[in-house]
């Protein structure tokens, strides 16, 4: 009989640790801190620039990067800064690079950006007949980590990191059914 309760006790304790083991998992889930951020779609008011929906990754810095289409099939892609943080400095648009690698296959002078206070927009291309030559967004579609290194006006040069972890997926949405990204 003891070594019966023993036993029970034994399948008590595991069975104890084994639903707090469960119950972090669970708030694990529900609670993913912000450096493990995905891409999301969101559905904007109609006072955006954005024509539809809208791909987006906040990190945990709190900058954002977000990935739209226009209603003259141009598709733009703006990098915000944190508000806590500094502004842009004057006529110095942030680059970026995918897997710590500058966007090979591209020629980035052609990336055409407007700087503002602390938003930097990027046109990446316009959408024709199904397709857009985007050989900076394909790589954002197929990367892992995306890093924008930028200037501010008081502090100097920093650098921020996104995952690209389900970018394809919603950048996918924000373009349509049936456009392919392709490299220019």
């Amino acid at each position: 009989m003891a070594g019966n309760k023993d036993n029970g006790l034994l399948v008590e304790t595991w069975r104890g640790k084994g639903i707090t083991a469960l119950l972090a998992v669970l708030l694990y889930t529900l609670y993913s801190p912000p450096g493990h951020a995905q891409w999301e779609v969101i559905y904007p008011s109609s006072s955006t620039r954005a024509s539809g929906p809208i791909a987006q990754i906040t990190n945990s810095a709190g900058h954002r990067v977000q990935v739209y289409r226009h209603d003259n099939n141009h598709v733009y892609a703006m990098f915000r800064i944190q508000e806590r943080f500094d502004t842009f400095h004057k006529g110095a648009c942030p680059t970026y690079m995918v897997d710590g690698k500058l966007s090979s296959g591209t020629d980035v002078s052609r990336v055409s950006c407007e700087l503002k206070a602390r938003d930097a927009v990027f046109d990446l291309g316009v959408i024709a007949t199904q397709r857009l030559n985007s050989g900076a967004l394909l790589q954002w579609m197929n990367g892992s980590k995306l890093t924008f290194r930028y200037h501010l006006q008081t502090v100097g040069y920093r650098e921020t990191h996104f995952s690209l972890k389900s970018s394809s997926r919603a950048v996918a949405t924000v373009l349509g059914t049936g456009v392919r990204v392709v490299a220019e």
